[in-house]
């Protein structure tokens, strides 16, 4: 299969100065480089998969699979392979494991003390949280919303939730989109995550309790809910070894492991033991190393700032 398609905020007409502009690429691995590399320098937020892996994620019950088939503009489409797949692509409800999964994230989000440095790392890994969750619960109550205002919407309507809840997701949504924009001027966002973590547990009664200092041995021995969540956590950890001035031998790899959206949906043993090894290094890198916490919070960007690192 060959095939690129829009999706997300710009074909939903909902999209804004904080929205990215999504592409999905459905192509052989042989072409994946050349592909990315040309419309990410088109400003695209490319997903690359192929046939196989969206097979996979139908057969998983992905509601990414049903938001494409919904709201996706096809530009390119080889023989009409993905608008055949996609049309046959039956809606299925997420199951009880799902949503205990997506709260179990919230609380150890939740869980970890606030601080400066932090701030804008847990801000964009919480709003991605809570929005795959509410999209989930809504999905149970057979509500399909996918876009920002949708989910607000809905959520309002079917849940104990309100403007004012969602405007503390919303500053959350913009702190994602100043966090990940490398050519963003460094900014200054406090502690914008609280708010939203009290409006989210107490619509939906989790529980949460908020560790006082950080623990790291803790949190790279965790039982993590997902490879996603692994992955966030990966990036945590190399955000805070990369202020103390260390750089792991696999740099290149890690980032590519960090920004690879395809490796946060795999459940391979083999990833999952090469960020186990990633976390353990880190962890030991900088357990001698004096934690310097800055005043601003850390940006992703700043992973990034390593001359091994190439595009």
């Amino acid at each position: 299969m060959y095939s690129i398609a829009k999706f997300g905020s710009t074909t939903m007409q909902e999209n804004d100065l904080y929205s990215d502009s999504d592409l999905l690429v459905v192509c052989p691995a042989t072409h994946r480089k050349k592909l990315h590399k040309k419309y990410t320098m088109q400003g695209y937020s490319v997903t690359l998969l192929s046939q196989s892996q969206l097979e996979y994620m139908q057969n998983k019950g992905s509601l990414f699979i049903q938001h494409l088939k919904r709201d996706a503009k096809i530009v390119v489409d080889d023989d009409c392979k993905l608008r055949r797949f996609l049309d046959r692509c039956d809606f299925t409800s997420p199951d009880n494991a799902e949503i205990v999964r997506c709260e179990n994230t919230i609380q150890y989000i939740a869980s970890l003390p606030d601080t400066s440095i932090t701030s804008a790392w847990k801000a964009d890994f919480l709003y991605c949280v809570s929005r795959d969750y509410l999209v989930k619960k809504l999905a149970r109550k057979n509500i399909l919303a996918f876009g920002f205002n949708d989910i607000c919407r809905e959520s309002i309507a079917q849940f104990s939730l309100n403007e004012t809840d969602f405007l503390s997701l919303s500053k959350l949504r913009t702190v994602k989109a100043k966090y990940r924009d490398v050519s963003s001027v460094y900014f200054e966002n406090g502690d914008v995550s609280s708010e939203w973590v009290g409006s989210i547990c107490k619509a939906f009664f989790i529980d949460i309790e908020i560790s006082k200092s950080w623990d790291f041995t803790s949190i790279v021995r965790r039982n993590f809910n997902s490879t996603y969540e692994k992955l966030r956590t990966l990036e945590f950890l190399y955000l805070i070894a990369r202020s103390t001035g260390y750089i792991h031998a696999d740099h290149d790899l890690i980032i590519k492991c960090i920004c690879n959206p395809n490796l946060y949906g795999s459940s391979r043993k083999n990833n999952d033991d090469t960020l186990s090894r990633y976390m353990l290094d880190i962890h030991r890198g900088v357990a001698n190393k004096a934690m310097h916490w800055t005043a601003s919070p850390l940006r992703f960007a700043s992973l990034q700032s390593c001359q091994r690192w190439r595009r």
